[in-house]
């Protein structure tokens, strides 16, 4: 009895990444009957880089066989029709005081697309406007996709109008279009209630200090005369702690922090500590408690992207962009460096965590200003992330590109 062969191609997973040059594909000749079997690849137009493996007989009377292709990484990159569509998320800088900047700047990241080609676009309340865009080369992440960065710079005036930003990108291979839109944070009203909550200690604080502290944060009061903050710790060790002056907020209500210093032995040692609140506005004394999670979460992913060309082309000074993403929990501090030493937290805006779409990891940016000529000089730049350990990222300018 006859019986035609059932063929099934051998490829490399999707997103593989191979430090060699050389890459093989394979095809697999399966239950036919009788033999011999002919494999031929591009119809025989290929005739270098074969290994056929003789036919073998299976248990149920039919044959198996393979053939084996070793192309270049090249060639495979090249005919790849893996297509993915990209996820966009637009980000700013937190929503803290910034009476000392004169512009907001916005990040557009877009990650996950394959091929690479894609085209941005910003809107003002959904029209189009001919901002200066400032759009990273794509870089390839760890499963093989692309992701990139498009940035735009709006006056202070401008963004506190309330008005409406869109990225919205275009991916030709997908034919998808994605889109993320931002404007100001909205000035919380209507909720007069009194709020309590404490506060881990900072990365910073427990990898590169080592004074750590856990902080108590009492917000919305209408006035601090009948506030009461206690602590005390599971291990009966003595209380240091302080408390801030009270801080006006906008509307007119208080805010005071009371700190707790820890060291940071006794938050690896999974020590608890309680923060007892009174207050007048409230019916019965509150006690929140904070100890370290025992789930050390994930370490975060991370890329520094350089200078656009056309930045550098355009202005006297350039952005460096650090993407931290893919981590949990959402605690971090991220530091810059160049050539080994720390520079000013005014030189760089770092967005504060949000959690990426669906899964419960976070993403920030970190974006540092410099002067052209550092950058033209072959200055060495780190982002310093602190998280449940340290990561450091260098770049510098690669000799002769201009």
């Amino acid at each position: 009895e006859k019986k035609a062969p059932s063929v099934f191609p051998l490829r490399p997973c999707c997103g593989t990444t191979t430090s060699e040059t050389y890459i093989s594909v394979g095809c697999l000749v399966s239950g036919y009957l009788p033999q011999p079997v002919k494999v031929q690849w591009n119809s025989g137009a290929i005739t270098r880089g074969l290994n056929n493996y003789p036919a073998t007989l299976q248990q149920n009377g039919l044959f198996i066989s393979s053939s084996q292709l070793t192309i270049p990484v090249s060639d495979w990159e090249k005919c790849k029709e893996f297509k993915s569509e990209p996820t966009v998320q637009v980000m700013q800088a937190s929503c803290g005081d910034e009476d000392k900047q004169r512009s907001v700047d916005l990040v557009c990241l877009i990650t996950g697309y394959t091929p690479q080609e894609i085209s941005v676009q910003w809107l003002l309340n959904g029209n189009q406007q001919n901002f200066f865009q400032n759009n990273s080369t794509p870089f390839k992440e760890d499963g093989g996709t692309f992701a990139s960065t498009s940035k735009v710079s709006i006056s202070k005036h401008d963004w506190n109008e309330g008005d409406s930003y869109t990225c919205k990108v275009t991916h030709p291979a997908t034919g998808s279009k994605r889109e993320d839109s931002i404007r100001k944070c909205s000035e919380q009203s209507g909720d007069s209630s009194l709020k309590i909550a404490i506060q881990p200690p900072t990365p910073e604080e427990l990898l590169i200090t080592m004074d750590a502290k856990v902080k108590c944060v009492v917000s919305r009061m209408e006035s601090v005369e009948s506030l009461s903050i206690k602590w005390s710790r599971n291990d009966n060790k003595k209380i240091i702690r302080y408390e801030s002056t009270p801080l006006i907020n906008y509307d007119g209500t208080f805010t005071v922090t009371s700190t707790l210093k820890i060291s940071p032995q006794d938050w690896d040692n999974f020590k608890k500590f309680t923060c007892k609140v009174e207050h007048s506005d409230l019916p019965f004394p509150i006690e929140k408690w904070i100890i370290k999670n025992a789930d050390p979460g994930r370490d975060p992913t991370v890329y520094v992207l350089p200078p656009s060309d056309m930045e550098l082309r355009h202005n006297g000074f350039a952005s460096i962009t650090c993407v931290i993403k893919d981590f949990s929990p959402k605690d971090i501090n991220i530091l810059w460096k160049k050539n080994g030493e720390n520079i000013q937290a005014n030189d760089y805006i770092t967005t504060d965590p949000i959690e990426s779409r669906g899964d419960e990891t976070y993403l920030v940016f970190s974006i540092l200003r410099i002067r052209k000529t550092a950058w033209e000089g072959g200055a060495t730049f780190s982002c310093v992330v602190l998280h449940n350990t340290t990561t450091k990222r260098d770049i510098k300018k690669t000799r002769g590109k201009k």
